[in-house]
């Protein structure tokens, strides 16, 4: 059961078990070369494999996929550098104004020009186990339009974010974005959606300038 998966996951922190399982993750081979980041240990998670952290049997339960608020503010300086210095450019599907702030790059654009690549070099992990291997308590589930600007999804997340939550699980950084997605959806109540959305207490639905 969801509960039974959650105790036992929480039995193995406690007894030190989760450290060898994020040894197991490790991948051999060394350090992995990439163009997409600078400072490597801003990604504790970095080559790991993906494929086994996010595993039914050995990886971290989907309900754990989460990212903080100071994960948000990071990628918001992260897209901000990449476009200032030109490695983010507007494309004829997303044609933002790279001098604007206050709306940004759609979400296509950041997990296909920034998600995808980045998580492809470090390993295949998604976004969020990537910068938190060993996952993160779910308190809020965030639901929102991939037309948005990643600077206005952020920024409204922010205004809105509850005291109380630590973990906000949010699909474009959840889940593992160069792995099979259609297989973990294959049975919806099963998904790491579903899970998610059963564990956490907080859900917060964010409107977007382009569509709501």
């Amino acid at each position: 059961s969801r509960a039974g998966a959650r105790s036992r996951w929480s039995a193995k922190a406690k007894m030190g078990v989760a450290k060898s399982v994020v040894e197991m993750w490790r991948r051999p081979g060394g350090v992995l070369k990439s163009t997409h980041v600078l400072d490597r240990t801003a990604y504790p998670g970095w080559g790991m494999d993906g494929m086994l952290m996010h595993s039914a049997e050995h990886g971290v339960p989907p309900e754990r996929w989460c990212i903080t608020a100071q994960d948000l503010r990071f990628l918001r300086g992260e897209i901000d550098a990449a476009i200032r210095i030109g490695r983010m450019q507007p494309t004829a599907c997303d044609p933002f104004d790279p001098s604007d702030r206050r709306v940004g790059p759609s979400m296509y654009t950041i997990v296909e020009r920034y998600i995808k690549p980045i998580t492809a070099d470090a390993g295949g992990m998604s976004w969020a186990l990537m910068r938190h291997p060993e996952g993160l308590k779910c308190d809020m589930f965030l639901t929102h339009c991939w037309a948005e600007g990643l600077f206005e999804f952020i920024d409204k997340v922010l205004w809105s974010w509850p005291v109380t939550a630590t973990g906000a699980w949010c699909c474009a950084f959840a889940n593992p974005q160069n792995l099979d997605i259609g297989e973990m959806i294959r049975d919806p109540r099963a998904s790491p959606f579903a899970k998610a959305l059963m564990e956490s207490s907080h859900m917060m639905v964010v409107p977007a300038q382009a569509t709501s």
